[in-house]
């Protein structure tokens, strides 16, 4: 006896989770697009600078490697149009070529290069020359256009949604159902449809991509020369290994062969090789790449076993097969979907803690706000799938219950798929958190005023100007280390460098979280060492 699935598996729950998923990410994600991971440091002349002469170069220090676009960085001119300039990039350091600047006068310079993890940043760096009054630097569009950035997030929803779907329904057919459903055209159509959903999103994220880096707007998505700049190689990568290795993986056999044969072995591979690629671009290059890179491929491995194979399950459960076959299969599936649930816990909370790095960062930031959403869904659908395994498959025999309750399920992991692929595409920067944090002290004449960024755990870069009675510091004598008296750490000696604008630069690598004591000591005179103390927060 067998029982008669509903005709239209889902659409019910997913029409009702649909506006819902929406209002959430209106919600907590950033409506402006989004920030880039990397963030500027200091930079030489500082920004605001008041110059003696003008300077040969600009120097932008970020707190990770970034990489130039082509024609980003340009001279402003209030009656003129921006002036490209050249510029040279090593690691986390960019150097530009200044023209001969006019004295007397003041100067913007707009900036936009590409983080590691592909988000853009830009801003403009504005100083003096000469006797010439501070203004209001020349306006410069800078930013990504709102309807670029919800392009390349959309897309990437699709990408990771389409290729969970496919890899999973590729595992599910040859690990759990072993040929039971091999028969169903179900199974074939839907891996063709969603793998070209994903192969679809592969490639027009290339373009898309390139819009964001270089801050274009959708129109000149058929002019490559304007998006080709902002192209990088792990985008591509993506999009090639997504079509190669999928479709090798269904002209393999797809839901045709069942289980662990040969081929199909060789098709469950190259579906596992083309579900990692996601991991070569976003958040994974940022931070601690083989660690990151290890965790995000079991994360989107797991990902795609549980939800390929709840979709399997529910296609497999509609093509009404006999009572036994569906629950042995229904038991196979629930056994490995455990070890899938605790793999995505384990790699989930590691690659929290490598991006995040404390909890304040998990709610005081739109991409933890966005995580916690994520994991809100995760933990209903772990509950609703505990509830299945230990209580309804021991207890009930009647398949439609199984239906209604797979189908909820993948309906709630269809939002975690989404929520992926905005997560992806908004930044983990830590804001205020892990910015540049303004400091000022006068102790003994002598003041103190600056800034450390980024005010997190690593390295930091202390800008400082120095008076002593109202008069610039001259002396080479200035010394600067920190201590964390809550953890008896310190004193941390920081290297001091002299700036061409009279400002100071102190390098030093904290190497904890907490509330740091910076202790400034300059050499005033033959008998004279004032010295002041101030108080930063690295998050």
């Amino acid at each position: 006896m067998t029982a008669a699935a509903p005709s239209r598996p889902g659409t019910r729950g997913l029409r009702l989770l649909a506006p819902v998923l929406l209002a959430l990410l209106t919600l907590l994600g950033p409506t402006q697009p989004a920030a880039a991971h990397a963030e500027l440091v200091s930079t030489t002349p500082s920004d605001g600078a008041a110059l003696a002469e003008a300077p040969a170069t600009l120097e932008l220090r970020f707190n990770e490697p970034v990489g130039l676009i082509d024609g980003a960085i340009r001279l402003l001119a209030a009656n003129a149009d921006p002036t490209p300039l050249r510029a040279t990039v090593t690691d986390a350091t960019v150097i530009v070529e200044l023209p001969e600047l006019a004295a007397d006068a003041s100067h913007a310079v707009a900036y936009r290069v590409a983080s590691a993890d592909g988000h853009p940043v830009s801003g403009v760096v504005s100083f003096t020359v000469g006797d010439a009054a501070p203004g209001a630097a020349p306006s410069a569009a800078s930013g990504t256009p709102a309807a670029t950035e919800l392009l390349v997030r959309v897309l990437s929803g699709l990408l990771y949604l389409g290729l969970l779907a496919f890899a999973g329904l590729v595992f599910a057919t040859r690990l759990v159902l072993r040929g039971a459903g091999a028969s169903s055209r179900s199974l074939l159509v839907a891996e063709r449809w969603s793998l070209a959903v994903a192969g679809g999103a592969a490639v027009l994220l290339v373009p898309a991509s390139g819009l964001r880096v270089v801050g274009a707007a959708l129109a000149a998505v058929f002019d490559p020369g304007a998006w080709a700049p902002g192209v990088s190689w792990p985008v591509v990568a993506v999009a090639i290994l997504v079509v190669v290795l999928g479709w090798s993986a269904h002209l393999l056999g797809g839901a045709r062969t069942g289980g662990l044969a040969p081929r199909g072995g060789l098709a469950v591979g190259l579906a596992g090789a083309a579900a990692v690629s996601p991991a070569l671009v976003g958040h994974t290059l940022a931070y601690n790449p083989p660690v990151m890179l290890v965790a995000d491929a079991g994360h989107l491995l797991a990902g795609s076993f549980w939800f390929g194979g709840l979709l399997a399950m529910l296609l497999f459960l509609h093509s009404r097969p006999g009572r036994d076959e569906a629950r042995a299969a229904l038991v196979r599936f629930s056994r490995a979907a455990l070890g899938a649930v605790a793999l995505l816990a384990v790699t989930g909370t590691g690659m929290a803690v490598l991006v995040l790095g404390s909890f304040e960062n998990l709610v005081g930031t739109p991409y933890g706000r966005l995580l916690l959403v994520k994991v809100m869904v995760v933990a209903a659908v772990v509950l609703l799938a505990t509830w299945v395994r230990f209580r309804l498959l021991p207890t009930s025999r009647s398949l439609l219950r199984f239906f209604r309750a797979l189908r909820y399920e993948a309906a709630l992991l269809v939002a975690v798929a989404l929520l992926t692929g905005f997560l992806a595409n908004t930044s983990p920067s830590h804001g205020h958190l892990h910015g540049a944090q303004q400091v000022s002290v006068q102790s003994q004449g002598l003041a103190v005023e600056g800034s450390l960024a980024p005010s997190a755990v690593g390295t930091n870069t202390f800008s400082f100007t120095l008076l002593f009675d109202g008069a610039a510091v001259e002396s080479g004598d200035v010394a600067v280390s920190f201590r964390l008296p809550e953890q008896d750490l310190g004193p941390v000696a920081a290297v001091v460098e002299p700036r061409p604008d009279g400002s100071w630069a102190a390098t030093v690598d904290l190497p904890a979280a907490g509330e740091w004591e910076a202790q400034v000591a300059a050499r005033v005179s033959k008998f004279e060492r004032p010295i002041a103390v101030l108080k930063v927060t690295v998050g």
